[in-house]
């Protein structure tokens, strides 16, 4: 090699974030649809809607995002820090809101380990880590994330001014079912704005909300009650309404975003020192 030759270091797997999603009913909603555009936009528009929250790690050059059909996998270079994880969780809850304005729901796992991605191949146990929970561990309709990316948050004490909602009450990351920590979806809810004097502010989108509540109950009727998919959705209306109650204080609540049904109990993980709390004593609905 001639020393003008610049020297091409060899690939090498890399600790990193892994997050693989999948729209759930996709496959059959296209099959159902064929000819149909709606399916191909609205994966499209949640994609490019999510994308957003992507600025930081994108400029580092620390993220890559790929697409393919209802599926979409996130690689995101380990820090110390921390910082931008929230960056790669807000993509995901962001994700998660657009698709439910088109009726359609996400499962999918986030995972921590050695991980390559290029322009040729994506190669790791980080993969196929997140993809087994996606596929068998996640048992509802939301997004898994391992035990080991939640111990690291708490020892590196997220930094709140990673999130646009750091001030609030109602910014948790995390809820805990079953012994499994799943991302909070519904903290999308609050719609992030500066004002003409450039002061932070949020609001509480409640028509999405409405339509959160819709998409489960439509889904509710669509299943035997007994079987486990709709167990499924049971979980996904108490998860919704435990999220409606802690919202109570906003001027933008209405009783009317609650679903009639038992409710069972729901743990939040709460960002700030990652702490979580019984919403509710009732004994789980028999």
């Amino acid at each position: 090699m001639n020393s003008s030759e610049s020297t091409v270091s060899e690939p090498e797997l890399k600790k990193g974030f892994c997050a693989f999603l999948d729209i759930l009913g996709f496959t059959e909603y296209v099959k159902k649809n064929k000819g149909n555009n709606e399916a191909f936009r609205a994966a499209l528009t949640a994609l490019k809607a999510a994308r957003s929250t992507l600025d930081s790690p994108a400029k580092l050059k620390l993220i890559t995002v790929k697409s393919f059909s209802d599926n979409v996998f996130i690689s995101l270079n380990f820090r110390n820090d921390l910082f931008l994880l929230t960056s790669l969780f807000e993509f995901i809850c962001r994700y998660q809101n657009e698709l439910v304005w088109h009726g359609h729901l996400v499962r999918g796992g986030v995972s921590l380990g050695e991980i390559h991605v290029d322009d040729d191949m994506i190669y790791g146990m980080a993969l196929i880590d997140a993809y087994e929970m996606e596929s068998n561990k996640a048992e509802y309709p939301a997004v898994m994330v391992c035990e080991s990316i939640v111990e690291a948050a708490k020892r590196a004490q997220l930094v709140e001014a990673s999130s646009y909602w750091s001030y609030q009450s109602n910014d948790w990351y995390f809820i805990l079912a079953d012994g499994k920590h799943y991302l909070n979806y519904l903290k999308s809810a609050f719609v992030f704005f500066t004002d003409k004097e450039d002061l932070y502010g949020n609001f509480l989108d409640i028509h999405f909300l409405r339509k959160h509540k819709e998409l489960i109950l439509h889904n509710l009727k669509e299943f035997e009650p007994g079987t486990r998919t709709h167990k499924k959705y049971l979980f996904l209306a108490d998860y919704h309404n435990a999220f409606c109650e802690q919202c109570k204080h906003r001027d933008e609540y209405n009783p009317d975003l609650l679903i009639n049904l038992p409710a069972n109990e729901v743990n939040f993980i709460k960002k700030k020192g990652f702490f979580s709390w019984h919403l509710r004593e009732q004994p789980v609905a028999q």
